[in-house]
């Protein structure tokens, strides 16, 4: 479904159920902020950066404001609600507002339940991290992506798998790059504060 959205271009890529906190301090977002509070609190944030080959973008809602200032700036938490591919970009989101807008497509993000293999790599990971957090619920795929440290690349890169075999895939491969990371992290530490 194509629809016309309220755009924000950032260096920042959000999988649904993911939230950051964005200062907002320009005047063009702050008529944004606005303009989105007024009516349904959701926006489009884009990946404004080369690896975004796909025009990826994320549909985010305010759920708080933590603070205003008097200058109007804000900073505010936003959650990913789902995602989309920009289609036609506008300077303006219309006729005197000084912020983007774009023409958009929903992207169908498939999920599916973590199979055990995946859970005991996570499980594995964490206990290489010293996190003995334990999993109450059963995690699907995109649930357990949201645990893991991915910078806006992987994310993408994540996102380009369709079937569950690739989903899985990427996610062990992750998993295990990130555990080496952590042995290697802890073996340099310790020689270090041996020596």
């Amino acid at each position: 479904m194509y629809q016309k959205i309220r755009l924000f271009p950032l260096r920042l890529f959000l999988l649904p159920g993911e939230t950051a906190e964005l200062h907002i301090f320009e005047e063009r977002y702050k008529q944004l902020l606005k303009d989105v509070m007024r009516e349904e609190r959701q926006f489009g944030i884009v990946l404004a950066s080369p690896i975004n080959t796909r025009n990826m973008g994320s549909m985010v809602e305010i759920i708080d404001i933590t603070k205003e200032y008097p200058n109007g700036e804000a900073d505010v938490i936003v959650k990913c609600k789902e995602l989309f591919v920009l289609k036609k970009f506008f300077t303006e989101f219309e006729v005197g507002k000084s912020y983007a807008g774009a023409i958009v497509e929903d992207f169908s993000f498939k999920d599916f339940l973590c199979p055990d293999v995946l859970i005991t790599e996570f499980i594995e990971y964490n206990y290489i991290r010293e996190e003995t957090k334990i999993l109450s619920d059963r995690l699907t795929i995109n649930q357990l992506a949201l645990k893991l440290p991915m910078s806006e690349a992987e994310k993408i890169e994540f996102l380009k798998c369709e079937t569950f075999e690739q989903k899985v895939g990427f996610l062990k491969s992750f998993i295990r790059f990130l555990s080496i990371l952590e042995e290697q992290e802890k073996r340099t530490y310790f020689s270090l504060y041996l020596n």
